[in-house]
């Protein structure tokens, strides 16, 4: 009988937290969605200032940046700024004094912009690891420069897709960018995480400082193909099956009881 109850009450359990994980998933990529919107309508109210063309015409990289500076400050964001010439070289970027290049402009941000299509991905920098989307910025029917906007990806980020998906969230890269759980996790970076579970179809339960977690993988940013999910920020939410157990481990012991008796 408890051998039963046991095996009943792993298998709802499990079926459950699948189903939260697979909703909340959904609900970490509307927020991403959402995020990546806001970005790019930034993007288009920055590129649509008619100053900017002035001030990229004078080729003043300091000027440019105080404009940038100066926008973010009044308009409450974002958290970062660049401002591309129209061959994708760095014009000005808020993050740092210097117009240090960004590695694949062209492919990233420059190509799918001038094609219409999303222009969105994972950035990093020496101040952190930035969700970015580009827009090019036109006047009279000529693109004279392009104007990419970011979001962090920190522990903000982490907090607000625990708040709604319901679960506890690690975000890896190279290293951990954001997280909800407490204590020291297993795996610090995305490859050791895909080492440890097998790749993105592994296992689906993993234990943390002795408590077991089932876990569902979100990749943040759309990927070019599937060995791209090795290369982008993994947002991994994680529920603890020994809480969800609880409950009927009690009705275990009281069965156990009631046989004793």
């Amino acid at each position: 009988m408890l051998v039963y109850v046991r095996s009943q009450a792993a298998s709802f359990v499990g079926g459950r937290m699948a189903e939260d994980l697979e909703r909340g998933s959904q609900r970490i990529k509307a927020v991403e969605d959402e995020q990546l919107s806001d970005m790019h309508l930034t993007a288009a109210l920055v590129a649509s200032i008619p100053s900017l063309n002035a001030l990229l015409g004078t080729a003043d990289l300091a000027t440019i940046r105080d404009f940038l500076i100066s926008y973010q400050q009044r308009n409450n964001g974002p958290e970062l700024l660049i401002v591309l010439d129209p061959k994708g070289n760095v014009a000005a970027r808020t993050d740092q004094v210097n117009a240090e290049p960004i590695p694949d402009a062209d492919k990233h941000w420059v190509q799918p912009a001038l094609a219409g299509q999303p222009a969105n991905y994972v950035l990093s920098t020496s101040t952190g690891v930035y969700n970015t989307t580009a827009v090019p910025a036109e006047a009279g029917g000529m693109v004279f420069g392009f104007v990419i906007a970011g979001s962090k990806i920190d522990n903000s980020f982490a907090r607000k897709l625990h708040d709604v998906s319901q679960s506890e969230v690690v975000i890896l890269d190279d290293k951990i960018l954001g997280t909800t759980l407490e204590g020291t996790l297993p795996w610090q970076t995305r490859a050791q995480w895909l080492e440890a579970v097998g790749g993105m179809s592994g296992r689906r339960v993993v234990e943390i400082d002795g408590e077991n977690y089932s876990t569902h993988v979100t990749p943040l940013t759309s990927a070019d193909g599937p060995s791209a999910v090795s290369l982008i920020p993994l947002a991994i939410s994680l529920q603890s099956r020994d809480r969800a157990l609880a409950p009927y481990r009690r009705i275990q012991y009281g069965l156990l009881v009631l046989g004793l008796l």
